[in-house]
């Protein structure tokens, strides 16, 4: 397939990596506009403080759900509690509290309603089969990325470490109830495993007055919502007796997407046994790249910041794409096909260059800072962890190649035989402009290894196939094999979320009933 060179609109932005390789641009542009890039205002001097927070304890408690129960795979089920706090142009911030959960009382003309002001963000508590602590995985990522998103759509500033004690605050009282501490299976369950509830902090504009101007009101509000395995669906159980299944839940959809927005997704058939035993992976998501007439987002918009009009307009190409069986849009930008996200997940592709270019492992994905791309925690935690852990080494014309080296490693670590053999694997992290004529033509030479979206909600994700233009592209996971390097990445996140492995990423809470033993103590 041929590339048409022809003028970009994209800004240009550095490659970070040191063997980055050059881009398909003909010429280069000048910079947004500067009111594209609004600077993030001061946060004012009543900003709700995390020492301020109150607490209403609910006295009729909702029923927690099993595991993978019809209840939570209709991701309905929420926890007893509520945090809010609400703002007013004349009287700042109000002290923030946790309340029973109950709906919102708003104003038809509140400006949420009519202009879109709003934003959210997703985050996940983690309760570790491995040592039963609770966990929040870089919270302040999520906080410090939901003031920008605020600033961008006009709604009011805060101080993020202070967002970021509410929200521990809230977890330390629903974690004992909503995720309670299980003994292992005898031994058998998997190291890097436990339960976790998906936390939506949320900022809408209120106000009591229609015009095009910024809110005089917002309201912040965090939910927490009981959430099944999404990225393992092959785990669901399903019920087997008649008084599992309650009669007002319906049964879920025949097809839903496995990386994006928060949907219901059915658990499909058990996946097959190898003929060592092993069950393989799920078949893989399915990718549908988006029309010539279909935009998600542009330089100098707002795909970069977590707001609601970024997903709902996305809403009527995902269905056509679930209408033809596919889970997902692969967005594209530009005569160029430039690729972007999927769904509302980030992208990245596993790719070798060619020969003659050292035949090098790369871990691809589209740059930030044009306005186009969510700087995912997920994302950006996926890169450190790669260039940690398999930066390249210097090496002579003479050491065995990267190529064999690399395989061989991940073949014995997907065969358990230990960690050990993971520091042979060398892969290049490019963040760069990226086309579908680059995926195509590394598909067609036999370069193309392994594609993934990740995100909170799906975690990791690995593609089977893309449809582009009438072909269909068939990764190596469509053919049967493993995408290993994808699934040694989420084992060193599932290790980190989950406490096996240490890290300053895994930030451990007290627990309500923690504090209330250490005070009596006292």
């Amino acid at each position: 397939m041929s590339v048409t060179q022809s003028t970009s609109i994209f800004p240009p932005t550095p490659d970070r990596s040191p063997s980055a390789t050059p881009t398909l641009f003909a010429s280069k542009v000048t910079e947004p506009a500067p009111n594209h890039t609004p600077t993030t205002p001061p946060c004012p001097t009543n900003s709700f403080l995390a020492s301020k927070l109150t607490i209403t304890h609910a006295t009729n408690l909702l029923p927690v759900p099993l595991p993978n129960s019809p209840e939570m795979w209709s991701q309905k089920c929420h926890t007893d509690h509520m945090l809010t706090c609400s703002w007013s142009a004349l009287t700042g911030w109000s002290d923030p509290a946790i309340v029973p959960f109950a709906p919102l009382t708003l104003s038809p003309m509140s400006s949420v309603l009519h202009y879109a002001t709003e934003c959210f963000e997703g985050m996940k508590a983690y309760r570790s089969n491995h040592d039963g602590r609770l966990r929040l995985f870089r919270p302040q990522r999520n906080c410090e990325r939901m003031l920008k998103s605020a600033t961008r759509v006009a709604l009011p500033a805060f101080e993020p470490a202070e967002l970021r004690g509410c929200i521990e605050k809230f977890v330390a009282l629903e974690g004992p109830r909503w995720l309670p501490r299980t003994e292992p299976d005898d031994g058998e369950a998997e190291a890097a495993s436990g339960s976790y509830l998906y936390l939506r902090p949320t900022m809408i504009g209120t106000g009591d007055a229609l015009g095009v101007q910024r809110p005089t009101g917002a309201l912040f509000f965090l939910v927490a919502v009981c959430f099944p395995p999404l990225d393992e669906p092959q785990k669901a159980v399903l019920p087997q007796a008649a008084n599992q299944q309650p009669a007002s839940l319906p049964a879920p959809p025949p097809l839903a997407p496995l990386a994006g927005a928060v949907v219901v997704v059915p658990p499909p058939p058990a996946p097959p046994k190898t003929e060592r035993g092993v069950t393989r992976e799920a078949a893989g998501m399915r990718l549908l790249a988006s029309s010539t007439d279909s935009i998600r987002a542009w330089p100098g918009g707002f795909g970069n910041a977590k707001v609601g009009a970024n997903y709902g307009p996305s809403l009527v190409a995902q269905g056509e794409a679930r209408a033809q069986g596919y889970h997902q849009i692969l967005w594209l930008f530009g005569a160029e096909c430039y690729v972007t996200e999927a769904g509302g997940s980030n992208f990245m592709v596993i790719w070798r260059t060619k020969v003659e270019q050292g035949s090098r492992l790369q871990l691809v994905t589209a740059p930030l800072g044009d306005g186009v791309i969510l700087d995912g925690v997920t994302r950006g935690s996926v890169l450190d962890l790669v260039r940690e852990r398999w930066a390249p080494r210097a090496r002579s014309p003479s050491s065995p190649s990267s190529s064999r080296t690399a395989e061989t490693g991940l073949r014995r670590i997907a065969a358990g035989r230990g960690d050990e053999e993971e520091e042979t694997v060398e892969m290049d992290v490019l963040e760069r402009r990226f086309t579908m004529a680059e995926i195509v033509e590394a598909s067609d030479e036999g370069r193309l290894l392994e594609a993934f979206g990740c995100g909170t909600a799906f975690f990791i994700a690995p593609v089977a196939d893309i449809r582009f233009r009438g072909r269909e592209l068939e990764l190596p996971l469509k053919r049967g094999v493993q995408a290993r390097y994808a699934m040694t990445i989420k084992r060193w996140l599932r290790e980190i979320m989950f406490g096996v492995v240490q890290h300053e990423w895994g930030v451990v809470l007290a627990e309500e009933e923690e504090e209330e033993e250490e005070e009596g103590g006292a």
